[in-house]
């Protein structure tokens, strides 16, 4: 089954993770200067303990695939 695609981009391609509102999914590329629907803007990071490292919420990148990496 693809992926649904970026609602900013339209690429399923790069598409990591995404919400069960399909309508919310974004890639990681877009993440970081999009606004989300709960009105943040940029990547937000939540620790994923099956993962063992933090995660975007809205994307699903790793903290330490960007700029902010320096504190993991």
């Amino acid at each position: 089954m693809p992926s649904p695609p970026c609602r900013v981009c339209g690429k399923p391609d790069a598409v990591i993770c995404y919400p069960d509102d399909h309508s919310q999914t974004i890639c990681p590329d877009c993440c970081p200067k999009a606004e989300h629907a709960d009105g943040e803007t940029g990547h937000q990071f939540d620790y994923d303990r099956a993962e063992r490292q933090h995660e975007c919420r809205y994307c699903g990148i790793p903290k330490n695939c960007t700029e902010h990496a320096f504190d993991d």
